[in-house]
């Protein structure tokens, strides 16, 4: 095996493309395969590729490292699956009660482990820390070990949760991984583990594979240095690293030592740009104002297709996509993961649920209801006369608001409409509500959801919305999961099951996979591995966002997580620091934007790099933030309406009223719009009575009780009255 080091400075894909164009026979590259860290540096390669040859070739194998795995165990003959996350907690919650494992634990611990719903966000945590316990190749020796150690502990002292928790993953661990192979249902972690053991280079060979280079990594876990190991047995195998100073980076001194690399070679950086010439610093006090200023700065730029937005928080991509690209006629390409939480047409049918969980019998719940009728894409759906349904619904919120009706039928709603538009209200009850009445399964949940994401592709303007199309793909692709799920046929109330579809997404991620290679790149930041932009900037640079790495684990603590050979939290955030220096090392301008708040501290890689640059420059670093104009003025002197004679006749109809009264003395204005113009807010619906309305009720009852002796003398009989 052979290691090639690459500065920040230069390309790592051009380098690798050089390497196999020096390789090729005549115009045939199949007898070698690329391995990558993950998919998207494909489409660079063959870019390069293409440009160096300028001629038809038979292209190398080039993957991601979790396809190169799972074909080789598909070569080896294995017949397998992958296991998605909430199956794979089912079989461990199936394996826990049946083995009575979640007695061992103290409450309120027992509680969360009795039914499934209550196990679903532990369940997911330990799948995680299985998972790393196969990547790692934990062995079973080293479970029982710790599984001692705990039991030992606890003999002296009460154990704490954390360590009752962790002995009841360890004692799924083993009947975990016989339950996946019973099923033939692999984790990503358990593909890892059964490929290590393979004659990884053999298989190769048969497929006529002489030469394979693995480009891009850092922090190699010991299944994959395993297969690395066992490829280099026998084939020719290069790692190509993307490394500058590599002093300051041990960790692939000790790759080389592991995998027993003597042979090394270090390529010198053609041009070294300084930090200090390269990097600006922007920070904002918000999102907005962080996107307000991207877009002063980009008002000029012209080379676009050499730009790239890295977001590392994915939750500023609407907002990035409203506010900034869309004020420029430019191409963008997006290539990162959407949380399926944050898409408006998930936060719908949430609404829809929560709508069956607040229902009374047949009665429905006014505030349940008016959050599905206020939906944006609920507003826009087309009746079949052609016009838009907004404003049924809003004649119906009126309606509802006025009569204070707190619980209702649909019924009564469908009674408040004419007959000519109740057809439509009917067929909108049927889709949003009456379908879902008397689900149980999130098989049949499923289906209805399907139903109204139907609908709304035929009716609404849904399809126009942003992302739209992926949306509607990520959704569509976790409600087929759901549906094929092993806990499909289960039956839940209604409570638990809007629980287990929340619960389910909260890991699940919309993949926005662009292919592109033109126009602005916006990315996300474990998506920029192997890449080189030349100008790039980086948002949401602030503490707790960049590293995104949790220092607390649910499951196994530190000390547990060392002694079993797993990663701890700040290998995950030197793995951060990595990617994000090799990113900005390797662009020639970089823009670094930031929340600066006494609450939001800005990164400590943002404040390595300041400290970097003051070292050397002996003065401080300027921050270019966004200045925002203030201007002070006196307001002039409003006169008041005047008093003509139509205004004269209007107030002397009025009726003064003590809250008018202490409305105009307030602010006179107010007194005009609300007593004169008669306007008034949206009205709400409270369940607690409001002071106004005690006020209200009060003043009707003295009212009716003494308007009958108004300017009439009394007699001691008025008052037996």
């Amino acid at each position: 095996m052979k290691a090639v080091f690459v500065p920040f400075e230069e390309n790592l894909i051009e380098e690798v493309s050089k390497e196999l164009v020096a390789d090729m026979k005549g115009d045939d590259l199949s007898h070698t395969a690329v391995v990558f860290p993950g998919k998207r540096p494909y489409y660079y390669l063959i870019s390069s590729l293409s440009n160096r040859c300028k001629k038809t070739i038979f292209p190398p194998l080039i993957t991601s490292m979790d396809e190169f795995i799972s074909k080789i165990l598909l070569w080896s003959g294995f017949e397998f699956s992958p296991l998605n996350a909430l199956d794979g907690v089912y079989i461990l919650f199936k394996i826990l009660k049946d083995k009575n494992l979640h007695l061992e634990l103290p409450a309120p611990y027992r509680e969360y482990f009795n039914r499934f719903e209550d196990f679903l966000f532990w369940g997911f945590e330990i799948l995680r820390a299985m998972e790393e316990m196969d990547e790692a190749l934990v062995e079973e020796k080293k479970v029982e070990e710790m599984k001692k150690a705990l039991s030992a502990g606890s003999n002296f002292s009460s154990p704490i949760p954390v360590e009752k928790i962790a002995e009841v993953a360890l004692n799924l661990f083993q009947p975990f991984q016989d339950e996946m192979e019973k099923r033939a249902l692999w984790t990503r972690g358990y593909r890892y583990r059964r490929a290590s053991s393979l004659p990884v280079s053999e298989i190769l060979r048969g497929k006529r594979i002489e030469k394979i280079i693995f480009a891009g990594f850092f922090l190699l876990t010991r299944s994959e240095r395993e297969v690395i190991k066992r490829t280099g047995e026998g084939l020719d195998v290069k790692l190509f690293f993307h490394v500058s100073e590599r002093k300051k980076w041990k960790e692939f001194d000790e790759i080389l030592n592991v995998l027993g690399i003597n042979d090394v070679v270090e390529i010198r950086s053609q041009k070294e740009i300084p930090l200090e010439d390269k990097l600006s610093f922007h920070p904002s006090s918000n999102l907005h104002f962080e996107l307000l200023r991207l877009s002063c700065l980009l008002k000029d730029e012209k080379n676009w297709d050499d730009l790239a937005i890295v977001l590392p928080k994915s939750e500023s991509l609407i907002p990035l996509l409203s506010d900034v690209v869309s004020r420029f006629d430019v191409e963008f390409n997006l290539s990162m993961g959407y949380p399926l939480l944050r898409s408006p047409l998930f936060s719908l049918m949430e609404s829809i649920l929560t709508l069956q969980e607040t229902k009374d019998n047949d009665l429905y719940y006014i505030h349940s209801y008016l959050s599905i009728i206020k939906h944006p894409y609920i507003r826009n759906i087309r009746m079949e006369n052609g016009e838009v349904i907004g404003s049924l619904l809003r004649k119906i919120e009126k309606e509802i608001t006025e009569k204070k009706l707190i619980f209702f039928s649909l019924k009564d709603i469908e009674k408040i409409v004419d007959a000519d538009e109740r057809k439509d209200l009917v067929n909108f009850h049927d889709i949003f509500v009456k379908n879902f009445d008397k689900v149980k399964k999130l098989e049949s949940l499923s289906t209805a959801f399907e139903k109204v994401i139907e609908f709304l592709v035929r009716k609404s303007d849904f399809p126009s919305h942003p992302l739209s199309s992926e949306i509607l793909e990520g959704i569509t692709n976790f409600l087929k999961e759901i549906k094929k799920s092993l806990i499909k046929d289960e039956e839940f109330e209604i409570e638990a099951l809007k629980r287990l579809f929340r619960g389910s997404a909260t890991n699940y991620r919309i993949p926005l996979p662009g292919v592109p290679l033109k126009g602005v790149q916006i990315i996300g930041m474990l998506e920029t591995r192997c890449l080189n932009f030349k100008k790039v900037i980086i948002l949401d640079m602030n503490e707790g966002v960049i590293p995104g790495v949790r220092k607390h684990e649910p499951v196994f603590s530190t000390w547990i997580k060392k002694n079993l050979g797993l990663p701890i939290y700040r290998d995950n955030e030197q793995i951060y620091r990595y990617h994000c220096f090799r990113l900005i090392g390797s662009a020639e301008k970089v823009m670094l934007f930031y929340i600066k708040a006494a609450d939001t501290p800005r990164s400590r890689f943002i404040e390595e790099l300041i400290w970097e640059i003051e070292k050397k420059k002996g003065s401080l670093v300027k921050e270019d933030g966004m200045k925002i104009p203030v201007q002070i003025f006196l307001p002039k002197k409003v006169e008041g309406v005047k008093k003509d004679e139509n205004t004269m006749e209007l107030i002397g109809k009025m009726k003064f009223t003590p809250t008018g009264i202490d409305a105009y003395l307030e602010c006179p204005l107010k007194f005009y719009f609300k007593e004169v113009l008669k306007l008034s807010p949206v009205q709400s619906i409270e369940e607690e009575v409001e002071p106004l309305d005690v006020g209200i009720i009060a003043h009707s009852a003295l009212k009716k009780t003494f308007e009958p002796f108004l300017n009439k003398n009394l007699s001691e009989m008025d008052f037996d009255k």
